[in-house]
């Protein structure tokens, strides 16, 4: 019996093993023989192989693969081939398998979509999974798993493709967007090139840059791209990222080669590098240095200067003294510039020069800004600050300096001609001098005539401007913000100015003068701004904007800016030239001068983007720090002495909370003069979608119809089929749960079908393409049935919009016993959703208010609704393909969807309301001659929406007003039901079928209640009342608003009684708790009074005519 037990566990083993399909591992035979059990008592019993004689081995042994799966796989599968021989054991396979559980499992790497990594990921997963697993669609499943990024997102849909096709799909697709021979290359080539210059000493850089070298030569050599990597301009960019001393032994080496017949190449250089790392990160190579730095220590502090080489980023370290120092400047007799026996400064050509081109020549020779000597910077120049304007104190030379103030009044230039500059100084510091040449400003207070006759900067003392008191304040040092000049589009304008970066905002500023400037006009807006002192609520305008840094490369969309009078920034803080070049690790930075002064707009952090930081520069701790984001670099930290004691502590936050909105407009509903204005302004965009509506409409079939008013002339969406596919299969499941649903939601769709509400076109997977088979049961010859052919590729071809939606059902608590299928318009796919094409056109809903007063004008009171009213304005054809969705045929969920069109405009497009209620107007308006005036003016005045209140002074004009009513609009193809009246001779001239369900069938005595526009209509007795349901909610600032809110009251009957509730919501706020935190025991004994009041509400009755 034993046998039969082990042989079955084998047997169960292999059917679990082989759920994963794994390679099969061929065995000898064995024999499973009866265990030997031991009688000693320390002995353990084990099942012991049987010996063959001859060779003293055991007779057969299991093959144990020599690799095992990785981590989240299965194990390899092991085949056992149980022989009848007469002495095999079973306990070596047993073992056998426990050795290979027990096996360390290799690790597969992920792939995030950098093409560098393709190659290391695509052989890790062939040989780990590819090759273990058979089946494709386990292999496509492991390839999704080990993708992230944009890898996985780029093939996660391929699991929706029938075929089994989906893996090699998947791997094509990778191929295709990161593996390409070009990608992997470039890649590869950017981690070795895009990096900082290697410091002197620094061996762990060394090694890095050596190991990135190793691996792009190895790729480049098995992709046969060789030929790029060993241009010469590869070898000397790597090059210039070694220290200087091993460019220069590089050089020597290049140089033997080459007079050996050897072009260098990229592998000898990976060489070089490999054994320079080595030599680097040795003992004896670490202690490089060490010594000297501990003598530079001892010194005294005013012998030691700081010297750099030319490249910023080489530390080095030179010891003089300043007699050594003036030595060396002596020796500087020749210009750099007119190779003159003078120096830099008394140069006649070089001070023609604008400032500018004077700083531009100063960084190409490498020379301090301070001295303009070359071999040192300004930081450790022993030369006291050459700026001789007053106020300044920089350390650079006076020819170097910048103005940033603005200019108007006569100056002087370097060449002594008079330019225009500033007559009053809007700065506090002094007036300011403006290169004729450039319009490049230069402070020039405080300097002498003897400075004059030398060459320098100067301007007479009565152009120095109101400046008494700046120089008195207290000096602290001068900080630099966050600021990156960029270029503001909009609308096809374009300023440049600076941006503020600043992370401790959630919202984006811009001042009303950009606003302007870019000719936007935006829409009102308020919030609070948050500062050290408290709030304060400011109102402004909101605009959407691009920004591109001035190269035009890069670009951050900003769709909320909200524009305010101005931004109190300092022009101080922001960046220039002079800044960077007393630091050698900022020297190279250029930040270029703007056509707008000053910072215009601040970037919160809802742009995170903005924030990204592409590049990094610092240097030691207290030094200023570059970084270079999207837009540009920008300079942030102390550069140098500051202009007074002013500090600016900037804090910006918008309270966009949807709550916050909503009370607001609750508010507005008591005191807001606007609400009985019924005439709007139209923006721009309701203007565009007017005339769309009049440029397209027309009687098609007894209905009117209106192209959709897209947004943009040609719109382009992806096609997103895969997403309706995706939550088809979610509502599958849901009707499968639920028979009842299923049966309506079908009953709904053939609804649609059957009255023309939709059609059906042909079955389209992936791409739209009639396929054999697909239409069966179907009768082609219905209308609405369209057939489609068209090649495959992306599904919006020959200029079609074609968009697939969504669709679920939506229930009303107040109508159990129906559904109503709802098309999710908003519905999103790579960010993009049918909404954002489509104008939501201009508002000619009537005021609800106005339908409610002239309810209430005349004794015979008429109510009804269009029926699908929505549905009875038809789509132009052209537009049918972007309201597409997916439907199974007879609602059979075991068949494949196929396509189904709506041809009318739907319940969830952000246009369906305004194209509605034009073609409602619109049917008034081309039949007003045929029909009475009231009824045209009913038509216009008194429809909320879809709903239709009027009141007249007879029965004998309510009839006719029925009449006609039902008579005009049906030339719109609208039709008027569910009539009530509070009139028992007008309610007897409806048809039954017309009329309320509520009425139909019952004794025309006893009228029934019923909601007219959420107000309770009482139809017998002919009064508002209100119907108040008791509502459990928590003691909180959020319960209490939701109680107060639920009393609907449009006009204001109750409004005492509610005020009271208000007053104390608004005692709440006031002491800013949160929307959850429970409300003081004082407010609670208030709360519950009220509320223990608000039932009697359901007893307050309002006659609904006037007086």
């Amino acid at each position: 019996m034993w046998e039969a037990e082990v042989l079955a566990e084998l047997e169960d083993t292999n059917r679990i093993r082989q759920a994963y399909i794994q390679p099969k591992v061929d065995l000898p035979s064995v024999t499973v023989s009866k265990p030997k059990f031991s009688t000693e008592p320390w002995q353990p019993n084990v099942y012991a192989p049987e010996w063959n004689s001859d060779n003293q081995q055991p007779k057969s042994k299991t093959t144990i693969p020599d690799s095992v799966p990785p981590a989240g796989l299965a194990e390899p599968m092991v085949t056992h081939n149980l022989g009848s021989g007469p002495d095999t054991n079973a306990s070596y396979i047993f073992e056998g398998m426990l050795h290979s559980l027990n096996m360390p499992k290799p690790d597969i790497i992920t792939f995030d979509g950098n093409p560098s990594c393709y190659w290391n990921f695509m052989h890790s997963f062939e040989t780990n999974v590819e090759a273990r697993v058979k089946d494709d669609k386990m292999r496509l499943t492991y390839l999704i798993q080990f993708c992230k990024g944009k890898a996985r997102e780029s093939i996660e849909d391929c699991v929706l493709i029938r075929s089994g096709s989906g893996y090699k799909v998947a791997k094509g697709i990778l191929a295709q967007q990161f593996g390409q021979n070009h990608q992997v290359t470039q890649a590869l080539l950017e981690k070795v090139l895009e990096r900082e210059q290697i410091k002197p000493n620094d061996g762990k850089a060394l090694w890095d840059l050596a190991r990135q070298m190793r691996k792009c030569h190895i790729t480049f050599q098995e992709l046969g791209q060789t030929a790029n990597l060993n241009s010469s301009d590869t070898l000397l960019k790597v090059q210039r990222l070694l220290p200087l001393y091993l460019q220069s032994k590089w050089a020597k080496t290049a140089y033997h080669l080459l007079n050996g017949g050897v072009q260098p190449q990229f592998s000898h250089m990976t060489e070089y590098v490999e054994q320079s790392a080595q030599v680097a990160n040795n003992v004896y190579g670490q202690n490089i240095g060490k010594g000297k730095l501990k003598a530079y220590e001892k010194l005294p502090q005013g012998q030691m200067s700081r010297a750099s080489s030319k490249l910023p980023h080489q530390k080095g370290l030179a010891l003089s003294t300043s007699t050594q120092y003036e030595s060396a400047k002596r020796s500087q007799v020749n210009c750099l510039l007119c190779n003159g026996s003078h120096c830099l400064s008394q140069c006649g050509q070089f001070k023609k020069k604008s400032v500018q081109d004077r700083v531009s020549f100063v960084r190409q020779k490498v020379l301090c800004i301070n001295c303009l000597l070359p071999n040192h910077f300004a930081k450790g120049c022993m030369q006291s600050a050459n700026c001789k304007v007053e106020d300044c104190n920089r350390k650079h030379n006076t020819l170097l300096h910048f103005n940033k103030g603005r200019s108007r009044g006569p100056t002087r230039s370097d060449d002594g001609k008079n330019v225009v500059a500033s007559g009053k100084d809007s700065n506090p510091t002094g007036a300011g001098v403006m290169n004729k040449a450039t319009g490049s400003q230069s402070e020039a207070k405080g300097i002498t005539s003897q400075e004059v006759d030398n060459g320098t900067e100067a301007v007479s003392a009565k152009h120095r401007g109101n400046s008494n008191h700046a120089h008195q304040r207290q000096r602290g040092k001068r900080v630099c913000l966050r600021a990156v000049p960029v270029k503001v589009q909009a609308h096809g304008r374009e300023v440049q100015t600076w941006a503020l970066l600043d992370d401790g905002s959630d919202v984006s500023l811009c001042e009303k003068r950009l606003m302007n400037m870019l000719g936007l006009k935006g829409r009102d807006t308020t919030f609070n701004l948050k500062t050290v002192i408290g709030f304060k609520q400011e109102a402004g305008r909101e605009i959407s904007l691009t920004v591109m840094d001035l190269q035009g490369n890069e670009s951050v969309h900003l769709p909320n800016v909200w524009a305010v009078d101005s931004l109190p920034i300092d022009k101080d803080s922001l960046p220039s030239i002079e800044d960077t070049q007393i630091w050698p690790h900022l020297c190279d930075i250029e930040f270029p001068r703007v056509e707008e002064d000053g910072i215009m707009l601040l970037i919160g952090s809802d742009v995170p983007e903005a924030f990204w930081v592409m590049e990094e520069r610092r240097g030691r701790r207290k030094e200023p720090f570059a970084i270079r984001s999207l837009l540009g670099w920008t300079l942030m930290g102390p550069v140098g002495p500051g202009r007074g004691t002013q500090m600016n502590v900037h804090h910006v936050r918008y309270e966009d909370d949807l709550l916050s909105q909503q009370v607001a407009k609750f508010w507005e509903t008591d005191f807001g003069d606007s609400v009985l204005s019924e005439q709007r302004g139209e923006s721009q965009e309701d203007c565009r979608a007017r005339g769309i509506m009049e440029d397209s409409i027309r009687i098609v079939e007894g209905h009117y119809e209106l192209k959709l008013p897209w947004r943009y002339s040609k719109p382009s969406l992806p096609n997103n089929r895969v997403l309706a596919e995706t939550r088809l299969a979610l509502l599958k499941r849901r009707l499968e749960k639920n028979p009842e649903m299923r049966e309506k939601y079908t009953s709904v769709i053939d609804d649609y079908v059957s009255k023309g509400y939709a059609r059906l076109v042909s079955h389209v997977m992936p791409n739209p393409v009639v396929r054999s088979g697909e239409t069966e049961g179907i009768d082609k010859s219905s209308s609405s049935y369209q057939e489609e052919t068209v090649e495959q590729g992306n599904c919006n071809l020959f200029d079609k919009v074609v968009w697939y939606l969504p669709h679920h059902p939506v229930t009303h608590p107040q109508k159990p016993g129906k559904l109503r299928v709802v098309f999710d318009c908003a519905a999103r796919f790579k960010s993009q959703s049918l909404n954002d094409y489509l104008l939501q056109g201009p508002d000619n809903t009537n005021s609800l208010v106005g339908v409610l007063l002239r309810f209430r004008q005349h004794p015979v009171a008429l109510v009804s609704d269009i029926e699908a009213m929505f549905h009875q304005v038809r789509v132009a054809k052209e537009d049918c393909d972007a309201l597409r969705f997916l439907w199974w045929p007879q609602g059979d969920l075991s068949r494949e969807p196929v396509d189904y069109q709506m041809v009318v405009h739907l319940f969830g497009a952000t246009s369906s309301p305004s194209c509605a209620s034009f073609a409602l107007r619109r049917t008034a308006l081309d039949n007003k001659d045929d029909f009475d005036k009231d009824t045209v003016d009913t038509v216009i005045h008194n429809f909320y929406v879809d709903d239709c209140l009027k009141s007249t002074e007879s029965a004998a004009h309510a009839i006719r007003l029925f009449s006609q009513l039902c008579s005009l609009l049906k030339r719109g193809g609208f039709r008027l039901t569910k009539w009530i009246t509070n009139n028992k001779e007008v309610l007897a001239m409806i048809p039954e079928p017309e009329r309320a369900k509520s009425v139909v069938s019952l004794d025309l005595d006893n009228l029934p209640m019923e909601r007219t526009l959420g107000v309770q209509w009482n139809v017998d007795q002919d009064y508002f009342t209100f119907n108040i349901v008791s509502k459990d909610k928590p003691l909180t600032r959020r319960g209490v608003l939701s109680i107060v809110s639920s009393i609907y009251d449009p006009l204001g009957v109750v409004g005492p009684y509610v005020l009271v509730a208000k007053l104390l919501l608004q005692e709440i706020t006031r002491l800013k708790l949160g929307w959850d935190e429970e409300i003081p025991m004082n407010l609670i004994v208030k709360w519950k009074e009220w509320e223990n009041d608000l039932l009697y509400l359901s007893r307050v009755s309002v006659d609904r005519l006037e007086g």
